[in-house]
């Protein structure tokens, strides 16, 4: 590998693809990844023509030598850089070092175990060519894919996207939001301190960097070739104490704390209207729980407008307002009709306690009614 953009691969190769204007800093992270590094360089190498870039290879110290082989890469080429740590100190630490040592005004991340494809760097270039702030390799837009997983994985994977949702309104519409191979402009994260947990370094980014627009680029996720998966239940709980700390952070909870309360204030003011209609003007009890349900609809939904969602709902006119009013209106009635299945299944399939069940099925409602409100409402 030769140092500057022509990559010493002919000038066929260089003519065939635009030249980006960028330099671009690849950080990857390795830890007994010796069999495959080599692969790798080659793929990303051959990937990159045509682009000014570095590859930084931050290693833990790998007993079986990644480093070393690393370091041969490093001599032989000024493209590849290498930054040995003398353990093992995890992904997170991994991507901030490696983005101290960069200099390029694009960041790039990826794994060394080849279920990222390196083939896809041009595209995700080109997006952030044509005005994308963040360009992230995506398993779960159409044309991606999780290839073998199994069926709880993708059950996992499922649920830790949507605590995401709910947890970080603002990642809404972002569907692979714990992406590990993604591309971002340095500029966004200029002034911001990151403290990513695990291997959740995007979704720190995406929680606190300055962006506007977000590409997704599809890819098959692959299988690893050699070594072996990462992912463990201590991860898992890494991410989730990771996504409370972003929401807390963030004061996206308090965004949640204000549904809640809201909700709250829906309980009194459709108790007191049932109790009105049925004890003093003697409404059928069925009519009466209809019209105070939706009397609470009313009352919530102009609260959130007013309060909860104010920044997301200001300046808008009375259409746009009526057309909040209705979709809020639907998502309330699946939120009524997840927590009858839900207080149906646990109570009568599993033969828990019908007020046990009833818990269950009032938190469930309540999480798919917040992120309905953030997903469809006011988004």
């Amino acid at each position: 590998m030769s140092s500057g953009w022509d990559g010493g691969r002919g000038t066929s190769d260089e003519g065939a693809r635009p030249r980006s204007q960028h330099r671009l800093s690849l950080i990857v992270p390795t830890y007994n990844e010796r069999e495959n590094l080599p692969v790798l360089l080659s793929r990303v190498e051959s990937a990159l023509v045509g682009v000014d870039h570095q590859v930084i290879i931050v290693d833990d110290n790998s007993p079986d030598g990644t480093w070393e082989l690393a370091q041969e890469e490093a001599t032989r080429s000024v493209r590849v850089v290498l930054l040995k740590r003398p353990g093992k100190m995890g992904l997170a630490s991994a991507f901030l070092d490696g983005l101290a040592r960069s200099d390029g005004d694009l960041i790039a991340l990826m794994d060394a175990d080849l279920q990222h494809p390196p083939e896809l760097l041009p595209q995700m270039l080109a997006r952030i060519d044509d005005g994308a702030d963040i360009a992230i390799a995506s398993r779960f837009v159409k044309g991606g894919g999780v290839g073998e997983w199994s069926s709880a994985r993708r059950l996992v994977s499922w649920g830790a996207r949507l605590m995401c949702t709910l947890a970080l309104p603002r990642t809404s519409g972002i569907r692979d939001t714990m992406s590990g191979f993604f591309i971002m402009r340095r500029a966004i994260i200029d002034g911001i301190t990151l403290s990513p947990s695990s291997f959740k370094i995007l979704l720190e980014v995406l929680a606190k960097g300055e962006y506007h627009r977000v590409d997704e680029v599809p890819y098959i996720f692959e299988p690893r070739r050699k070594g072996h998966s990462k992912l463990g239940s201590g991860e898992m709980w890494n991410y989730v104490k990771h996504l409370v700390s972003l929401s807390i952070e963030t004061k996206e909870i308090l965004t949640f704390i204000r549904f809640c309360l809201v909700g709250l204030s829906g309980v009194v003011v459709n108790e007191a209207i049932f109790w009105a209609l049925t004890s003093h003007l003697g409404v059928y009890f069925v009519l009466a729980g209809g019209i105070s349900a939706e009397a609470a609809i009313v009352s919530n939904f102009t609260w959130n407008d007013m309060w909860t969602f104010r920044a997301k709902a200001r300046g808008a006119g009375a259409f746009r307002r009526a057309i909040r009013f209705l979709r809020f209106n639907i998502s309330m009635v699946g939120g009524v009709l997840i927590s009858l299945v839900v207080l149906y299944i646990l109570s009568t399939a599993l033969g828990i306690s019908p007020l046990i069940s009833n818990l269950f099925a009032i938190v469930t409602s309540m999480l798919w009614n917040y992120g309905a409100s953030t997903k469809l409402v006011w988004r």
